[in-house]
């Protein structure tokens, strides 16, 4: 008696069933999202179409029937050779089954993927100097676009993996399952904290309801969850619009969040640092064997120097404005901004006594007046301020 592929698949992606028990009694990683999506792909596309066709009755023509009805939808190459391995995987278990005798041909379908595009630097800029009113969406942007991080590591960090100036990166939350998983390379890796990303990471935590470690650093309003993805991708998509990029525009340059890693990694390679360093940053899983043998921890300050670069001008308009809600009170790092001198420079004027200041909680902030006074005691007038340096050379 025939059966219908309808009838095959059920149950066939679910924990336990049919997949799931191959995959494991060859050794191999059983992923619960791999699942979903294999799921999805069934039930949206698969069974819709082959729903009526016994599973004997599927030949190599159907089978190229369905690739080519997939193509004139719109899919894209790599979308319908997804597709058509969960269709696969279907027809090879009924093979070993010996529900069909023969496994017929599955061919893909050519490759047509879009690169994608991001933002150029002038359109960087201009969009982190726009008020975004949401301190997590701007933070999570900024860290995708001065760190290299996939969505998924930014959403997974705990309070607890800020450690310093450097960023614990070992794990990644799931959209789809809701749940904390391994990096896609499975390796953890350390990244560097800029100073722009630092202040922001501040106000961040200024503000966070929860606070502790072991909470996400990306809230929401459920204490054991992180910000949904939307939110971020959504302000991302809005301070474009702000900018003058339609969504039209920005749909045919393919720019999502994931674009940011794109244009972290090219910045950091276009600086001409070696690319094993790179790797160690961003985590990409190739040159392995060298990655295996660098250690971010020795160096890591050649990349920080690198990542003040990437928005250095948009920042200072952020901080600007940050000031003026603030009411005239200055971090240590816009200090350092409007000074044009390092950060430790700064403190080591505030520990002399040379720089006024005030102490917010545990926070140091010095106000308008404290710098102008500063300044007048070191006879540099407030409109030479770009050429200040405090013979730091």
């Amino acid at each position: 008696m025939k059966v219908t592929l309808q009838e095959f698949a059920n149950g066939f992606f679910d924990t336990g069933g049919p997949w799931y028990l191959s995959k494991k009694s060859r050794g191999m990683d059983v992923s619960h999202r791999t699942a979903i999506e294999n799921k999805s792909k069934l039930d949206m596309h698969i069974l819709p179409y082959f729903e009526n066709y016994a599973i004997e009755d599927i030949d190599k023509k159907l089978i190229a029937d369905f690739r080519i009805d997939l193509l004139n939808k719109g899919y894209a190459g790599t979308t319908i050779n997804k597709i058509l391995s969960v269709l696969k995987a279907l027809l090879s278990h009924a093979e070993e089954t010996g529900r069909i005798t023969h496994l017929p041909t599955v061919e893909k379908a050519a490759r047509n993927i879009a690169l994608k595009g991001i933002l150029s630097q002038e359109e960087a800029e201009r969009l982190f100097k726009l008020n975004w009113n949401h301190q997590r969406a701007y933070t999570a942007n900024l860290m995708a676009a001065v760190t290299a991080m996939r969505a998924g590591e930014i959403l997974a960090l705990k309070v607890k993996d800020i450690e310093g100036k450097k960023i614990r990166v070992n794990k990644s939350f799931c959209t789809k399952t809701g749940e904390l998983k391994t990096t896609k390379t499975k390796t953890g890796r350390t990244v560097p904290i800029p100073s722009q990303l630092d202040r922001e990471l501040q106000h961040l935590l200024e503000e966070h309801p929860w606070k502790e470690k072991n909470n996400f650093l990306f809230y929401s309003s459920i204490e054991d969850k992180p910000v949904v993805r939307n939110v971020i991708t959504d302000k991302l998509f809005w301070a474009m619009k702000e900018m003058g990029i339609s969504e039209e525009e920005r749909k045919e340059r393919n720019i999502t969040f994931h674009s940011w890693r794109v244009f972290a990694n090219s910045f950091f390679i276009n600086q001409n640092l070696p690319m094993f360093k790179v790797q160690s940053i961003t985590g990409h899983n190739t040159m392995s064997m060298s990655k295996h043998y660098y250690r971010t921890d020795h160096e890591i300050s050649e990349f920080q120097l690198c990542q003040e670069k990437i928005l250095n001008s948009s920042i200072r308009s952020r901080a600007n404005h940050r000031r003026q809600k603030m009411g005239d009170l200055y971090t240590i790092e816009e200090v350092a901004m409007f000074l044009q001198i390092p950060q430790e420079k700064v403190r080591e004027e505030i520990e002399s006594g040379s720089l006024t200041h005030i102490m917010i909680g545990e926070y140091v902030r010095c106000t308008q007046e404290d710098i102008d006074g500063f300044l007048l005691s070191k006879r540099v007038p407030k409109k030479d301020v770009e050429q200040f340096n405090l013979d730091l050379e």
